[in-house]
This record gives C-alpha cells, structure tokens and sequence, in this order.
C-alpha cells in the first residue's frame, strides 16, 4: 500500500469519527472521502453493539411542576427538548433521585420527550437504552410506576417493598385523553371522562357529585376542551390537546391537568376579531401608572401576564364567532373549576391551580375570595377572581401571584390539585 493510500485511509477515519460525533461535512468531502451520512454509521454501530453509544444523563429538578416551580421547569424542559433534537443517538441516564415534587403536567411533557425520542431512533433501527436511579419518596415512585415515565417505558415493577409498592398501580385512579381538531368526537369523550374521574375521586370517599354539579363540570370541561382546541395555532394546522387527571387513595389528593400544544392565551387575545384586547390594554395602561416604586412588580413593565389574569375572568374575554356574536374564550370553563375546588378543597390542607401559558404563570392558592358580582350589561351573574389585597382588577396584583416566565412555553397548561377530606365536606353538607 502507498503512502499517500495510507494517509486517504488516515484522513478518511477522521473524517468519519467527527460524522459520529455530531460534526458536519461539505458534499465534496464526502464523495472524496466516500463517506455516508452519519445516521449510516451511527447504524450500523449500534445495531451490532447499543451499549457503545454515548450516555447522557438527564437530572430531573428537585420540584418539577407547573405549578410549584413553573420557571425552572419550563427552562428544564425547554433543554431538555433542544437536547433531544440533535441527530446523534445517545442512550439516557434519567436520574430522579433529587426530585421531591412531581406533578401532571410535568411529567406528561418530560415522559413524551423521552418515549418520543426513542421512537424517533427505533424507526432507523437504533436501541436507545435507559436507565436511571429513583427519588427516595415511595408516593413518588409509585406514581412513576402507575402514571409517569416507568409506566411509559413499560418498566415492571420489581422493587422492594421500602421503594415501591407492589400494588400501586391499585393506588391511583387514573384517567388520559388526547384529541386534536380532526377528532371531533374526542372532546366529548375527554369531557366526560374528566367528570366520570371526579366522581371516582370522590366515590373512593363514599362521596358523590350530584347530578346537576356533574351536568355542571360537563359544560365547564366541555368550554376548556373546545378552548384548548381553539388555541392550538391556525386552523391550518392539527394541534393537539390533552387531558389528565390522578387520584391518589394513600394520600388523597386530587390531581388534573389540560394542556394545548399551539397558541398561547397571550396570542389569541391579541387576534383581529377578539373583543377584549384594547380593553384589557387599558386596564394594563392603568396599573402600570399605579408603580410603588418601593415594591415594584414585574408585571407592571409586561402586558402578557396582565391579559392572561384578565383571561381567567368571566366575561372579559371574548371573541366574535362566524355568526358575529360574542363568545366566552375560558374565562367561564376555568373560573367555574377555581370555584368547582373552592368549594370541595381541604380546611387544612392547600388547594393551589396554575396557568402556565407564553411566559407567565398565574398562581391561585385561594389567599383571595372569589367573587360573584352582577354584570354591567344584562342581568346575568359573572364570577370574578381579584390577585391582590384591595380586591380590585386595575391594581397591580400580586408578584407571587402572576409570574414572569424566563422562557416562553408554547400553549396553555391549566392544572391543579387538591385533597378531598371526607369528614369536612360531610360537616359543610351537613351545615347546609
């Protein structure tokens, strides 16, 4: 062999370990050195061995919920996917030994990156292995097992007894929808499986919803579903929308979450045929004017959290439909489930609901009344949430209340819990 053959071959290994590596080659590189892609490569490696594929390891945050730590989960999240995006299978090391809370929405998105990403390479043939190491919290694990990752990856339950239950997926109750706009028929299907989930919830109680608070929560869930499909992006476009809930019998607490996958709440209220938007602008305008200087809110300085309050209140946003008359966007579905939980919630245990949508999350933990008041126009009776203390909408509301966001999350997560107590809820039916 030559030398100048041998240093072709020299320069052609190079070439192929930086296409392993992620790195990237011009066209005439390639038919110099008669290179493939690297997916080719990448192939034909792992399908003889998986295990020399690099590992990556994902360390999930200590509280990852939309509700308890929005920002931080939503940042995390945000990597998370950028990472996953990359065109270089690697296996996963998923380490969920710090985490302390964990909640619906968090997990949904963090377990469909994850099933996602090894479907994406199964496809061309590539075994991405996982593994990982568990939380110390035994609630925690058996969720995992009956809802979250574990139960996506089909991991069987072979823990001892001190990590996890062995009959924990009898622990939960448990309900999953998704549906899109080409699926018409999926909405009425979520709706009444949410309600149906309720009742469950409060069956393992020796409790029931009423007839007319079940015909209420199907109208209420029925307006959240068909918003959650209106904010997934142009009609153009098949968004996708999904429902969640879980109940916990050991420690009782109730668990939901709809997430829309498109628009934010921000977004839609500033397209063309929506009513409210100068209207809202104005009620920011005057806030903004009201700065203390000595305790500034960062939401004086953004309109989005200011619109996303103003979305949860019943009546203010509208839009106008093909007939060109007024319809409520969410404020009626989700001030009807704030006051749904209110009136349901523990005495002594936190109720909390959290609205993630574009770059701000509005808190509710119940520290402020819901209020019924009659409208100005008609006769009709509106419900209304204030976020601070003067119980007033053109005041600057709370900064723990409505939080500015560091990232954008792309669509709308309305989810809450709650833990239903038995003996109380049997006291105030009894008081009434």
């Amino acid at each position: 062999m030559t030398l100048q053959k041998k240093a072709w071959r020299r320069i052609r290994s190079r070439r192929k370990r930086k296409l392993l590596h992620g790195g990237s080659m011009t066209q005439e590189q390639h038919k110099k050195y008669h290179l493939k892609s690297a997916s080719y490569y990448i192939q034909r490696r792992s399908r003889a061995n998986p295990a020399q594929l690099e590992k990556h390891t994902i360390i999930v945050p200590q509280s990852f919920s939309f509700i308890d730590n929005a920002n931080e989960t939503t940042q995390f999240l945000r990597k998370l996917k950028k990472l996953l995006c990359k065109n270089v299978p690697k296996n996963l090391s998923i380490d969920h030994s710090g985490v302390k809370k964990i909640d619906l929405a968090a997990s949904f998105h963090f377990d469909k990156l994850i099933t996602d990403y090894c479907h994406k390479w199964r496809l061309r043939g590539i075994h991405v292995q996982t593994n990982g190491r568990l939380p110390q919290n035994k609630e925690i694990n058996n969720f995992l097992l009956s809802f979250g990752l574990l139960e996506k990856l089909h991991i069987k339950n072979d823990f001892p007894s001190q990590i996890a239950d062995q009959s924990c997926l009898d622990m939960f109750v448990i309900f999953k929808e998704n549906g899109s706009r080409l699926e018409e028929f999926k909405k009425s299907q979520a709706t009444s499986g949410l309600v149906d989930f309720f009742n469950k919830s409060f069956n393992e109680n020796n409790l029931q919803l009423t007839e007319d608070g079940a015909s209420k929560l199907l109208e209420t869930f029925g307006e959240i579903v068909d918003n959650a499909e209106a904010h997934c992006g142009p009609f153009n476009q098949n968004g996708k929308w999904h429902c969640l809930g879980c109940y916990s019998k050991n420690t009782r607490e109730c668990s939901f979450a709809i997430i829309n996958e498109g628009c934010t709440i921000y977004e839609n209220l500033q397209a063309s045929d929506n009513d409210s938007r100068e209207a809202i602008r104005k009620i920011f305008k005057t806030i903004s004017s009201k700065r203390d200087l000595f305790n500034l809110s960062i939401c004086q300085f953004s309109e989005e959290p200011i619109f996303n309050i103003m979305a949860l209140q019943q009546g203010i946003s509208s839009r106008r439909t093909n007939q060109g008359n007024r319809r409520s966007t969410c404020g009626y579905g989700m001030m009807t489930v704030l006051d749904f939980i209110n009136s349901v919630r523990s005495e002594k245990k936190e109720a909390l609901v959290s609205v993630v949508s574009g770059k701000s999350q509005i808190y509710v933990d119940y520290r402020y009344p819901i209020v019924k008041k009659r409208a100005k126009r008609g006769n009709s009776e509106i419900t209304l949430l204030y976020f601070n203390k003067k119980n007033e909408l053109d005041e600057p509301p709370d900064s723990d209340c409505a939080i500015l966001l560091d990232g954008k999350y792309p669509g709308l997560a309305f989810s809450g819990r709650f833990t239903i107590d038995e003996s109380y809820l049997r006291r105030r039916l009894q008081g009434d």
